[in-house]
This record gives C-alpha cells, structure tokens and sequence, in this order.
C-alpha cells in the first residue's frame, strides 16, 4: 500500500494534536507540544517506579515533537494511597526545592517528525523526599503552563515482612472466566496499636496504577499478622492477553509487520491482524516501560494495528507507546473488511499492547490467556500523629 507523502503528514499532525480516532482534548493554553516514549523506572530490580526513602534513584525519559531544545519544569505531588491529594504540604515531604528543570536533552537526527529526547534522573541534589508513600511527578510545559504527562512513583521505608499468593478461580458471574484473587500476609512489627485499623493493602494488575483496587481484611486471628484480600465479586479478570511487537525502519522487522515505503519521511507499516487465541501474547516477565530505541538516530512511524474481533462496543488501542493512559490512547473505528483498526505514531524498538472498550473497563478478556499477570501489594500504615499514608512494603507476583 502506498500512501502518498502529503497525506502521511497530514495524519501525522493529527497524531500529535491529539485528534485521530477521540475527540480534541479542550485546552486552556496555546498549543503544548505533544510526547511519546514515556518511561518512569527505579533502580531495582523489578523496574517498578518504587524507591527506598533514603536510597534508590528514578529515571524519567521521553521524547517531545519539536525540533529544539526546550526545558522543562517537572514538580511532585504527594499522594493518598487511592491516588488523591494527601493532606501533606510540599514542604512537609520533600526536602530543598519542590520543582526542578529538566536540562538534559538531545535533539533528533532522523527525519518527520523531529523530536527532542529528554532524560532526568532523581532524587538529586536538588531534589529530595522526606515522607514516603504514593507520588505523581508532573512534567510542565512553561511556555504554555500545561501539564504534558503525570506519572506515579512510590517511596517506601520497609517495616514488616509480607507475603503474596494468587488464588485463581472460575468466576461467579459467568462461570466460565477465569478470575485472579490476591491474598496478602502481612506480619507487623511488635507493638503497633490496633495494627487492623492503621494497615491498608492496595493491589495493582500489570502495573496499571490508575485501576488499584483495595483489599478487604480477611483475617488477624493470629498475633503479629493481619490478611488481606480482594472479595471474589472484585478480583480482577486472569484471562486477558497483552501483546508485543517491534520493528526497525530499513532494517529487519518481525515478520508480523509488513513495511510500507520505509524510505519515506514518515514510514508507514501495517500489523497482520491480531486474533485472540492465535496470535502470539507476552509470556514470562513483561514490563509497561517502552523498550524504545533511545538512540538520536531511531525514527517514528505509523504502525497501523488491526484486531480480528465482533465486539459491538468502541474500543481503544492501549500500550507502552502512549503509556496505557486512556486520554492518550486512540480510538478505533471499524473498517470495510470488518477489522477493528487504528494507527499511532510509535518509535523504533519493542511495545507491549492491548485492545481496551472504551467504557473504562480493562483489556479484552479471554477464555484462556497465554500472558502471565503481574500483581503487586502495596501496604500502607497510616502515620498517626501526620494523618498520612505511609508506604511499608510491596511485593509483586506472577500469576502461572
């Protein structure tokens, strides 16, 4: 398929205004350039955004659509456990300033569309924590005041041990779905004053941190330990598959994606259809940070997704090249052969996706899924002079 050179520019502005596919987002400013590439992780092993109060690092990175150097101003929030303002004051949790400019980028070398790669590292010197918990970072445009992304990190001081288990079960509602409950043993330190009523468990599938679910208390029959689960009417469905992709511009693809006039100014390529049950998922370890090529040489594309499905409601193509974020995530419109199709505008490297109903439920669920789930356990202890939710633990598990 050929597409001629005028109309590739023409949908590639479109990508980065944000109207292919969704409704304009209404803005108060003029114009905040768009971004792609996100990826927000800590120095353990895991990759999840999580560091110790008084030790660890976070790396930000992502790519902006201009062809110069700006700055950026990034600024920090702390949060309750469910993701709201906690009742803390910047002054109170963070130690020296409480935003920072973010200076270190590099200016593209490929072709349309330029873009500037940026990269932060904290804490820094200029830049510190002195609570722990859940936090978003906010990435600011000054030029225009707006905020171009946020992204959750969290700060734990470990007390305790815990341990994590997945109980899986067919689910009471259609009987034939496979459904995932997490069970979390927490042992707390001697001493703690009616430990049930300060502990909160929130747990979080596939690290999509805007979907965390609070656990019940199941048990504290037994000294120094407290249960916590989801009930059976909450788990989160076990049975939904992500996908994975990659390609490279001019060089070796994976045979699902079949290249389009790669020496274009915007390269295009179109997915073989995806078919739940055939095509090949994630298996074993996955993460939702971008595998992206971060070299100044790598390219942008237009990578055309197409889902072989009779769903009747809309849906939207989530993945690691818009973040899993909803607003930032096309929506996908129904073709003349039947295919559930969209188009985004993804960089050179490997991507993880899935295909999402609109009406905010998660991803696609299956009868039988070949990907592993990711869960994690935050615990949270309710600091009882400051009325805030400290973070004390975490533990992450695959499912089989």
């Amino acid at each position: 398929m050929k597409v001629p050179i005028t109309c590739k520019l023409l949908l590639v502005g479109a990508l980065l205004c944000g109207c292919v596919g969704s409704a304009p987002t209404p803005r108060t400013t003029p114009n905040p350039p768009q971004t792609s590439s996100i990826g927000l992780t800590g120095s353990m092993d895991s990759g999840l955004p999580v560091i110790g109060l008084r030790s660890g690092t976070l790396t930000l990175e992502f790519d902006a659509f201009h062809p110069d150097i700006r700055y950026y101003s990034i600024r920090f929030r702390h949060l309750s456990r469910a993701g709201d303002p906690s009742a803390l004051l910047p002054g109170v949790y963070m130690g020296g300033q409480t935003e920072d400019l973010i200076t270190d980028a590099t200016v593209s070398t490929s072709g349309i569309p330029l873009y500037t790669a940026y990269r932060y590292r904290f804490p820094n010197e200029t830049i510190s924590f002195t609570r722990s918990g859940r936090y978003a970072a906010d990435v600011v445009d000054p030029y225009s005041g707006a905020i171009l992304f946020s992204l959750p990190f969290f700060i734990m001081e470990p007390e305790g041990e815990a341990r994590l288990t997945i109980r899986e079960f067919f689910h009471p509602a259609s009987g034939t779905r496979i459904a995932h409950q997490p069970v979390l043993e927490f042992r707390y330190p001697a001493g703690y004053a009616l430990p049930h009523l300060d502990h909160h468990v929130v747990f979080v599938q596939n690290r999509w941190f805007d979907q965390s679910r609070e656990a019940t208390l199941a048990d504290m029959s037994e000294d120094g330990k407290l249960v916590y689960h989801l009930r059976e009417s909450e788990a989160f469905p076990g049975a939904f598959d992500i996908f994975s992709g990659s390609f490279r511009i001019g060089g070796a693809s994976e045979p699902r994606v079949e290249q389009v006039d790669a020496g274009a100014a915007v390269p295009t390529l179109i997915r073989e259809p995806d078919v739940f049950g055939l095509t090949p998922v994630v298996r074993g370890l996955w993460t939702n940070r971008p595998g992206v090529e971060r070299s100044r040489d790598a390219r942008y594309g237009l990578l055309t997704f197409r889902l072989d499905h009779d769903a009747d409601a809309p849906m939207l193509l989530l993945g690691t090249f818009n973040g899993w974020h909803r607003p930032a995530a096309p929506r996908m419109r129904r073709t003349s052969d039947g295919y559930w199709e969209a188009t985004a505008l993804i960089k050179e490297g490997r991507y993880h996706y899935a295909y999402a109903p609109v009406d905010g439920s998660l991803p696609l669920n299956g009868m039988h899924s070949g990907t592993n789930q990711e869960y994690t356990a935050f615990i949270f202890r309710q600091d009882p002079a400051e009325r805030y939710d400290r973070l004390v633990q975490i533990r992450s598990l695959r499912s089989r």
